[in-house]
């Protein structure tokens, strides 16, 4: 009886580690895993930065509103916003800035807004548009 276990202990202690198929069953499980979340992750990303860019944007319009209400016109430039809300002019989530076009005549009563979005193109079918 005593061999018995001396010889499953024996067995036991020499047998360390996992074996090849055994590895490679983990990786090939990882591998699926990953194939599945990194794409839903990257769509997320892509969708978040588009939600703050478009925040930042309302953020922008505000102050331009105050501007217009105080004014009567909406300003030449965005630097012109100083003391109405936005210290510095925020950049798109991309790091592009805005592109501010005032119009109207012959005050500027009105203006666009732009976001060359994701691709940071002018008309690549993805920008974001505000206008007033």
């Amino acid at each position: 009886m005593f061999k018995t276990i001396s010889r499953s202990l024996t067995r036991s202690r020499n047998q360390k580690g996992f074996t090849l198929v055994e590895l490679m069953v983990v990786v090939v499980i990882l591998g699926i895993l990953a194939a599945l979340v990194v794409p839903t992750l990257s769509g997320q990303i892509d969708r978040a930065r588009i939600n703050r860019t478009v925040a930042d944007m309302k953020t922008i319009q505000n102050a331009l509103q105050l501007h217009f209400a105080e004014n009567s016109a909406y300003p030449a430039a965005l630097t012109a916003l100083g003391p109405q809300g936005i210290t510095t002019v925020p950049t798109d989530a991309w790091g592009e800035a805005f592109i501010y076009t005032p119009t109207g005549t012959p005050r500027l009563n009105a203006y666009t807004l732009t976001s060359h979005g994701p691709d940071e193109v002018s008309g690549g079918g993805d920008d974001i548009i505000r206008t007033q």
